[in-house]
């Protein structure tokens, strides 16, 4: 009985003095270094004006994310990201955009923001408003003569497909 009273004696009087030592010792540490992930799109060069030519012409539109203008002549292209205004003259094909697309073709596999074109193609993962001939997307609003989307969304036009709308098919109007 008196080694019990001894022991929890000497660890009631040695407590505070162990927490001391301890702030004092992560004190004198050096700050960790970062643990924090670097994203690919941080690693990547950002410019504010890109052009292309052709499909992955020049090569730097694989290489180069844009945070304004790029600009297709006749067609631009990349597997980068677009924040801002992509225009071209026949397709603008940049696999992730947010911001606007305007190009009589319009492809993307992840969109966020406007598409107008004849024919308006993006991914299902994308969340857009789009305004064509024919527009296809995951979400968002459509506006044009055949409408087709995975999710809810509204739609205007003359054929209107939504997997998970009021009705699978309804023409004139479907959300």
């Amino acid at each position: 009985m008196k080694k019990w009273f001894v022991m929890v004696a000497m660890l009631t009087v040695m407590t505070p003095f162990a927490a001391v030592a301890q702030e004092t010792a992560r004190e004198d540490l050096p700050q960790p270094a970062s643990t924090e992930r670097v994203s690919e799109a941080t690693r990547q060069r950002w410019k504010i004006l890109s052009w292309g030519i052709w499909f992955d012409v020049p090569r730097s539109v694989n290489r180069t994310n844009v945070d304004g203008v790029k600009i297709g002549l006749p067609i631009s292209s990349g597997r980068v990201r677009v924040h801002g205004l992509e225009l071209s003259l026949f397709c603008s094909a940049t696999d992730r955009v947010n911001g606007m697309q305007f190009a009589p073709v319009n492809l993307c596999k992840r969109m966020g923001g406007f598409q107008m074109a004849f024919v308006n193609v993006a991914g299902p993962r994308s969340s857009a408003f789009q305004l064509g001939l024919v527009n296809t997307t995951g979400k968002g609003a459509q506006v044009g003569l055949v409408n087709v989307a995975d999710g809810a969304g509204f739609q205007f036009g003359l054929l209107n497909f939504n997997a998970e709308g009021f009705l699978p098919f309804f023409p004139i109007v479907n959300f």
